[in-house]
């Protein structure tokens, strides 16, 4: 990938290698660090790929993409900590639910963040978005419904409220893919897009593992497509800076 994507997304690799080599084996605290660390190489990637493209020819709405998804990464990091502690709240003298709602709220405005950044490399469009509208609705609706009887009254608000934000962010992420005529432009929104709906797919599956049913593996299959989610989140917006 131009621009050195490639060898980011290679050191990215290793790191999550690293975190799935080391799960079940260390503190709870290091497997915290160990999970964010692959997240905070990309930020960083990104964000030195926003000062050297500020630095040489300056875009603003791409450098925007980059300035915003940087944020969301970090934040989605933040998640990753608070979500982790919960295997050792009893130890830590926090209530579990407490750090859930904790990791949910910095996921929550990480996906605001993404929200944002793809406004920013938004073009002027009068296409319709009916349909996309309408599925988006119609999956948060029937996964929250799912979810509802197997929730504890004080998470269903902040519960319904992400389901929504989630959605929100693979809108305007299909918004800014459709939004671009050059072919360029439209490649790598389009890895925004995926990557969005396979942030739904994660979320989706933890959610159900949690609070539905157990499910073999989840937590090989939620931190894969996660991890895939935020590599393709970061080439998206680090491709629009080359």
């Amino acid at each position: 990938m131009a621009n050195g994507a490639g060898f980011h997304l290679l050191v990215f690799g290793v790191l999550c290698g690293v975190y799935a080599f080391k799960y079940g084996c260390v503190d709870v605290g290091v497997q915290a660090i160990l999970k964010a660390v692959p997240i905070w190489y990309l930020a960083f990637a990104l964000a030195r790929g926003v000062t050297e493209r500020h630095c040489g020819r300056s875009c603003p709405k791409a450098e925007s993409l980059g300035f915003y998804a940087t944020q969301g990464l970090l934040l989605s990091s933040i998640g990753d900590l608070f979500l982790e502690q919960m295997a050792i709240a009893e130890r830590l003298g926090v209530p579990e639910d407490l750090l859930f709602v904790l990791g949910l709220g910095a996921f929550l405005i990480a996906h605001l963040l993404y929200v944002v950044a793809s406004t920013a490399h938004t073009e002027p469009s009068d296409k319709s978005h009916t349909a996309t509208v309408s599925l988006l609705g119609t999956y948060c609706a029937a996964f929250v419904s799912m979810l509802w009887p197997n929730l504890d009254k004080p998470l269903r608000l902040p519960v319904a409220v992400y389901a929504v934000v989630l959605a929100s962010m693979v809108y305007f992420a299909t918004l800014r893919h459709t939004s671009h005529d050059q072919p360029a432009k439209k490649k790598t929104a389009m890895l925004g897009v995926v990557g969005a709906y396979v942030f739904v797919s994660s979320d989706s599956l933890l959610a159900f593992d949690m609070f539905v049913s157990p499910v073999p593996n989840a937590k090989l299959g939620v931190m894969a497509t996660y991890y895939v989610a935020q590599a393709l989140i970061f080439c998206s917006a680090f491709g629009a800076l080359v």
